[in-house]
């Protein structure tokens, strides 16, 4: 005996309980968390984005040490002098000039801030 053409009872069974089934799964409950999941992914790429931005912007520390790096080399090739080096190196670490920061003429050693 055939419900359906090409199909025998126990298929035919088997598509009806089926049908059933995913009828109960498509209950509102499942669209709210389907939506929740969804923001919860968009808020994920968001935060990801604006510590890719962040992460990729603010080199800083690499900014001040190519300075360093280019005033010591004009130092070494002769084209600044010893005094203009020195404030050179001051300006691009912001640290005040001599004077104020009541240090004497001689310059504080910093061979880490150079390499």
């Amino acid at each position: 005996m055939e419900f359906m053409p090409g199909f025998s009872v126990i298929d035919t069974a088997a598509a009806v309980t089926f049908a059933s089934r995913a009828s109960r799964l498509l209950t509102p409950e499942v669209f709210v968390w389907s939506a929740v999941l969804g923001g919860a992914l968009i808020l994920l790429g968001v935060v990801a984005l604006i510590l890719r931005r962040f992460v990729l912007s603010s080199p800083t520390r690499t900014k001040t040490h190519d300075v360093l790096d280019s005033v010591h080399q004009l130092h070494e090739d002769g084209l600044l002098s010893d005094e203009e080096y020195r404030r050179a190196r001051r300006k691009a670490l912001d640290l005040p000039p001599p004077e104020e920061a009541g240090e004497d003429e001689k310059e504080p050693e910093a061979d880490a801030a150079e390499t």
